[in-house]
């Protein structure tokens, strides 16, 4: 795939997150489920600025807390299941009915995959320590150390290619091979970075209309800083969601064209 390929790709990914059945009614649900999230995320950010600032430590809102986060957990199993969900649905790339409706069936999706993610996990940890214990080994090794640190920071964003394949037919069956990695990783490289490069620009886009929200409230006189940085919250957390979808959209059709392909030779 050239860069104009890749660029197209993502034009029709946008497309196929707008468009459809009850796009509308999706979308309003997205916005919901985004909020829970954006808000508790920006409730703890303000609890540690408010303690931070205290000259003595405040008494701990510890029930709230508690809650928040129990929220914030429930809402967040939720969006990674919808995820696969959306995943699933994007390899019939043809139908326009790609964004899930809103059903509990994201909830099973998450705990079906949760093995897949749990054990890759592991793995980039286990690797992780590994490329630490080196900085203790000796001048030699604190450079070999770094090295590999980042090398498996760039090999380790390969493993969404791992969870595409889950959410193809939510199955778990071979997915646990450490090799698949490098596999990918050989595969699907060069649209992978040009599709990672094309999305610095739209993620920077999809952030910059929070900013504005904020600078917009400021100026119209709200002088409450808690508000405007929940108002920018929640837009930037849709807006955010919207650009992961389609930013898994093109990871999806890039799967199809460079690794089902590869399989079916």
């Amino acid at each position: 795939r050239g860069i104009m390929n890749v660029f197209d790709m993502v034009i029709d990914g946008f497309k196929k997150v707008f468009t459809g059945k009850n796009a509308l009614i999706k979308h309003i649900f997205i916005i919901l489920i985004t909020s829970v999230i954006s808000l508790v995320s920006v409730y703890f950010q303000i609890l540690a600025e408010t303690a931070e600032k205290a000259s003595e430590m405040p008494e701990f809102p510890f029930k709230t807390f508690i809650i928040a986060l129990i929220v914030m957990f429930i809402a967040g199993i939720y969006l990674s299941g919808y995820n696969f969900q959306f995943m699933h649905n994007a390899f019939n790339n043809e139908s326009d009915e790609i964004l899930p409706e809103f059903t509990g069936k994201p909830y099973s999706i998450f705990w079906r995959a949760f093995p897949v993610m749990l054990v890759w996990t592991l793995y980039i940890i286990a690797a992780m320590s590994l490329c630490i214990s080196l900085f203790f080994a000796g001048p030699i090794f604190i450079v070999v150390g770094i090295i590999l640190f980042f090398a498996i920071l760039i090999i380790s964003a390969f493993v969404q290619f791992i969870y595409i394949g889950f959410a193809k037919h939510y199955s778990r069956e071979g997915l646990y091979n450490i090799s698949l990695l490098v596999k990918y990783l050989k595969l699907t490289f060069e649209p992978f970075a040009l599709m990672a490069l094309l999305f610095i620009p739209i993620y920077s886009a999809a952030m910059s209309p929070s900013f504005f929200l904020g600078m917009f409230m400021g100026l119209s006189g709200i002088k409450d800083v808690n508000m405007i940085m929940y108002a920018g919250g929640v837009l930037g957390g849709y807006l955010g969601f919207v650009v992961q979808l389609v930013w898994y959209y093109g990871l999806v059709q890039i799967y199809k064209e460079k690794i089902d392909t590869e399989v079916i030779q």
